[in-house]
């Protein structure tokens, strides 16, 4: 998982707000933390907004978490955010507070995690419990598709997972081979499903042979490499890219 804090990971040099709104629309999951003085960060109710966006334009999966706060506090700011931020001194010019309060609003109708509401209050739970629900998004998220109706495939299944290191702190070449139409590749899928969220990196390059006929092996090592390496540009040619799969 690959998390962005907007202290810690802003690029020297780098467009505040245009840095934090490219990764929030990169992103996978937005995790908004909604604390008590959440709804009077300016900063933070522009991210929300945005988040929202992301989620019904582009799907994606927003998990609130209601710190010490209940999402009613938040829902029925309603038409009274900008007296708040007058009674706080803020500034309110030019602020379209409509678009926050519809914000908090539709944040607050999700489903979410209420810290009062779990393990009484126990922070540890907590981290827990939304670990858990990021890493089951992310894997479903990097499933490849294989039938339900697999029929002899768990024995070759355990049989090489039995080669691979159980702590996974080595490198490992297996090769599956026979005659075509055998299911070399949805055991490959199958594998590659089990064991790809052990690993930060992941990527499953089919029909090598097929697809470098066609579009050269530098069209493979550019689908390989761009799994790898956020923000990739792309090789130029095959001793650029076998370079960069070495390093």
């Amino acid at each position: 998982i690959r998390v962005f804090i907007d202290k810690k990971n802003l690029p020297v040099g780098e467009g505040f707000g245009r840095e934090l709104i490219r990764t929030i629309t990169r992103s996978k999951i937005s995790i908004p933390i909604i604390s008590e003085n959440y709804m009077f960060c300016k900063w933070c109710l522009r991210e929300l907004v945005h988040m929202l966006k992301c989620r019904r334009n582009r799907g994606q999966k927003i998990v609130p978490i209601f710190y010490k706060v209940k999402p009613s506090q938040v829902r029925y700011l309603k038409g009274r955010l900008r007296d708040a931020f007058i009674a706080r001194n803020e500034s309110v010019d030019g602020i379209d507070f409509k678009e926050w309060e519809d914000a908090l609003e539709e944040v607050s109708k999700l489903e979410a995690f209420e810290s009062e509401e779990i393990d009484n209050g126990h922070e540890g739970t907590l981290v827990e419990m939304i670990f858990r629900e990021v890493m089951l998004h992310l894997k479903r998220l990097y499933q490849l598709n294989v039938s339900k109706q697999l029929v002899g495939i768990d024995d070759r299944v355990e049989q090489i997972m039995r080669l691979i290191d159980g702590v996974f702190n080595r490198t490992r070449i297996i090769g599956i081979y026979g005659m075509g139409g055998i299911g070399k590749t949805t055991l490959a899928k199958v594998l590659y499903n089990r064991l790809s969220s052990n690993f930060q990196c992941r990527s499953f390059v089919a029909n090598i042979r097929e697809t470098s006929q066609r579009k050269g092996i530098y069209y493979v090592q550019n689908q390989l490499i761009s799994a790898l390496i956020e923000n990739f540009g792309g090789v130029a040619n095959v001793d650029e890219g076998i370079g960069l799969i070495n390093l």
